[in-house]
C-alpha cells in the first residue's frame, strides 16, 4: 500500500541532503555544509533566505550563471538545484578551506602560493567575461579554497548572485548602471551619474582583492602600488587605477600573473641550486605544473 505521507515527502528534492553546520550567512541566504544522502558526496548547499522579491533574483541569477559556466575550470561547480519558490536551493562541491578572506595571513605569507591563485581567479574572470558576463561582486569572501587531489590549494570563484547578463536583460536587474557591489571594491567610477558597469570595473574590484591577498591590506582606489616589485607594482597599479580605460582587460591580467608566478618559481629553483635553503609548501599544484609546462 502507498504511504502517503512519505510519497509526498520524497518529491521535495532537499530531502535529498543532509543538513550540517552553517558554514556562512549574509543578506542574500546561508549556506551549510550537507551530505547527499544517495552518494555520500560532502556538499556546499545554499538556500536563499525568502523566495520572493530581490532575494530571488538573486538566487536565479546565481543559478544561471553556473549553468552557463559549468564547463569552465575555477569557478565554483552546481551539483543540484531547485529554482522552485516551494523549496529553492542549489548544491556546488564543498571547498574545504574556506574562502580567501579566511586565509589572508596564510595567503600573505606565502607569495609564490598567492601567485598561483590569483592565476586561476584571473583565469576564471577571463573566462566569464568571454562568455559576456559581469560578476559585480569580487572580493576575498567569494573566492573560495579547497585542496586538490594532489592536497594543494587551488581556487573556486564563487557568489555570482549580483552577476549580470548583458545578452539577457531579465536577468541583470537594468544593473548595468548601478553601484552594486562591496564597498571599498567598486570601482570608484560607478558612483558617477549615468555609470554603466563594465569588464574595467571587474578589473578593479579583482585589483582590490589581490593586493589583499599578497599583503594582507586593502589598498586605495587609484594608489601607486611600490612595495611587491616591479612588476607586480605595475600590473595591480593599472588594475586599480581610477581611469577604467587605463586598466587592462583581463586576458592579460591572467597572462602577466602566469608570468609573474613562474619568474617567482625559477628564482626559489636558483637559491635551491645555490645552496640557499627555501621551504617550497604547495607551489607547484594542479595549476603550477600546467603553467610551468607552457613556459618550457
Amino acid at each position: 500500500m502507498l504511504n502517503y505521507p512519505d510519497y509526498f515527502i520524497s518529491l521535495n528534492p532537499l530531502d535529498r541532503y543532509r543538513l550540517f553546520e552553517q558554514l556562512g550567512k549574509g543578506a542574500y541566504g546561508e549556506v551549510c555544509r550537507a551530505m547527499n544522502s544517495e552518494t555520500g558526496e560532502i556538499v556546499a548547499l545554499k538556500k536563499p533566505l525568502r523566495a520572493s522579491g530581490d532575494i530571488f533574483k538573486r538566487f536565479r541569477n546565481e543559478v544561471e550563471f553556473y549553468r552557463r559556466m559549468s564547463d569552465f575550470p575555477f569557478v565554483l561547480k552546481m551539483s543540484d538545484s531547485n529554482v522552485s519558490p516551494l523549496s529553492p536551493f542549489l548544491v556546488t562541491e564543498f571547498c574545504n578551506l574556506g574562502n580567501a578572506r579566511s586565509r589572508l595571513w596564510e595567503l600573505k605569507t606565502n607569495r609564490t602560493r598567492t601567485l598561483l591563485l590569483l592565476w586561476q581567479a584571473a583565469n576564471a574572470l577571463a573566462d566569464v567575461h568571454s562568455r559576456a558576463m559581469l560578476h559585480r561582486d569580487i572580493k576575498p569572501e567569494n573566492l573560495l579554497l579547497k585542496n586538490d587531489s594532489q592536497n594543494n590549494w587551488t581556487l573556486r570563484l564563487g557568489d555570482p548572485g549580483l552577476a549580470c547578463f548583458p545578452a539577457r536583460s531579465v536577468f541583470d536587474f537594468g544593473a548595468t548602471r548601478t553601484a552594486r557591489g562591496t564597498e571599498f571594491y567598486i570601482a570608484p567610477e560607478m558612483y558617477l551619474p549615468g555609470a554603466v558597469y563594465t569588464a574595467a570595473a571587474d578589473t578593479f574590484s579583482f585589483g582590490i582583492t589581490a593586493y589583499e591577498m599578497l599583503t594582507g591590506e586593502r589598498a586605495a582606489a587609484g594608489s601607486t602600488i611600490n612595495n611587491l616589485g616591479e612588476s607586480l607594482n605595475n600590473l595591480l597599479s593599472r588594475m586599480i587605477s581610477s581611469n577604467p580605460r587605463a586598466r587592462p582587460q583581463m586576458k592579460f591580467v591572467m597572462r602577466e600573473f602566469s608570468t609573474i608566478y613562474q619568474s617567482e618559481i625559477k628564482k626559489a629553483q636558483a637559491r635551491l641550486e645555490t645552496g640557499g635553503i627555501i621551504v617550497l609548501l604547495g607551489l607547484i599544484g594542479f595549476g603550477g605544473y600546467f603553467l610551468l609546462k607552457e613556459s618550457e
